[in-house]
């Protein structure tokens, strides 16, 4: 009941084990509360699990998708702000539910040049591509407003061509009733599809795979370029010449390594030092100049903010400052609003965008000092 004990404080998770279909490809989905929950507690968690989470999706009724900036203001701004400068903005994915359930009249009057005798399933189709384009529009209406807020003028086109939002709309009852999961005796026949595709299930399948896929390539890629390393070193050593050479001749093989490891130090001492350089030369050039703005800008706001904080009843006042500004609001963020609003857009491509860049060059030139290093010790010691 309402007024009975609550489980919440006592149950941190639940975990389900499945052979379900959607995961074979090695996805792990956590549904969690939406960010900014007003228990302070399941906040934290939820924002824990997005740092470590390859992807995030937006889940909402279509009814509630029909509204306005559903996309843009869902997560928040902050919330969006700090998947901008973490380069996880690619990583969003709207779903939008229950897109059987609604109304063929109302549908038809809302939606401009759908014809007046359109089936069930025709609106149902027309009104998924009008919930997709307007979620769509809210979601670059978003990052066009944190440039504004940026102090810089928005690109559309570019915005279009580096960020991409997939957007669902599905109908989970009609794809059971359709795919032969749930039975039609008792519940009736699928209200607005008639096959399995027009519900998205099965695309929001393949898109769970896909993305679970470029996952495992990537950590599957990796472990294989550690055993090959490990598979080379172990041939060399067993490979090694097993008769018994001479003192003065192990003796010049030691030094001979020694010497060439030594200079791949040094070389990559000068590699890190000229990426350490471009790093900090980028950041002084680029972001200080806004964080100092930022922080100007900060410091004038706060007094504003904190008045807001005045009109908190006193026991939430009161268990805020318990907890470090952290309760159901975060006043560390909000005074903060002011610098990470102004530093975002160029944090993202300064540390984000180039610095990807320029971590493969760094990582270019590191790989080839050390194998032309393997090369010049297999010559010396032959």
């Amino acid at each position: 009941s309402v007024e009975g004990p609550q489980l919440w404080p006592l149950v941190s998770l639940v975990r389900i084990r499945g052979r379900f279909k959607v995961l074979q490809s090695g996805a792990i989905l956590v549904d969690a509360p939406g960010v900014n929950d007003d228990n302070s507690a399941r906040d934290k968690i939820v924002r824990e699990y997005l740092k470590k989470a390859d992807g995030v999706w937006i889940v909402a009724n279509m009814k509630r998708a029909c509204n306005n900036k559903t996309a843009k203001d869902m997560l928040g701004q902050s919330f969006r702000r700090q998947l901008l400068m973490d380069g996880q903005y690619n990583s969003l994915a709207f779903i939008a539910t229950q897109s059987d359930e609604f109304q063929r009249t109302e549908v038809i009057h809302s939606i401009p040049g759908l014809p007046l005798n359109s089936s069930v399933e025709q609106c149902a189709m027309a009104r998924k591509e009008w919930v997709r384009s307007r979620v769509e529009k809210d979601f670059y209406e978003g990052l066009e407003e944190m440039q504004k807020l940026a102090g810089e003028g928005a690109n559309a086109e570019a915005m279009r061509g580096k960020y991409k939002l997939p957007v669902f709309c599905c109908s989970a009852v009609d794809y059971q009733k359709l795919a032969g999961i749930r039975s039609t005796g008792a519940d009736g026949e699928a209200k607005a599809f008639s096959h399995p595709a027009g519900t998205e299930i099965p695309r929001l399948q393949h898109f769970v795979h896909e993305t679970t896929l470029q996952r495992r390539y990537v950590k599957v890629r990796r472990n294989a370029e550690l055993l090959v390393q490990f598979y080379e070193g172990l041939e060399t050593m067993l490979g090694e010449n097993v008769n018994v050479i001479s003192p003065a001749l192990k003796k010049n093989r030691e030094q001979n390594a020694t010497l060439a490891v030594n200079q791949l130090k040094t070389l990559l001492a000068k590699h890190v030092s000229e990426f350490d350089g471009v790093v900090a030369r980028t950041f002084a050039k680029d972001l200080a100049p806004l964080l100092d703005k930022g922080a100007q800008k900060a410091e004038g706001d706060c007094m504003g903010v904190v008045n807001e904080w005045g009109k908190t009843h006193w026991s939430t006042y009161k268990a805020t400052t318990r907890r470090h500004g952290v309760f159901r609001q975060n006043w560390n963020e909000e005074l903060a609003d002011s610098v990470f609003r102004n530093v975002s857009v160029q944090w993202e491509r300064a540390l984000v965008s180039s610095l990807g860049e320029r971590l493969e060059a760094f990582k270019g030139k590191c790989l080839a000092s050390v194998q032309a290093t393997h090369l010049a010790i297999g010559e010396r010691l032959v």
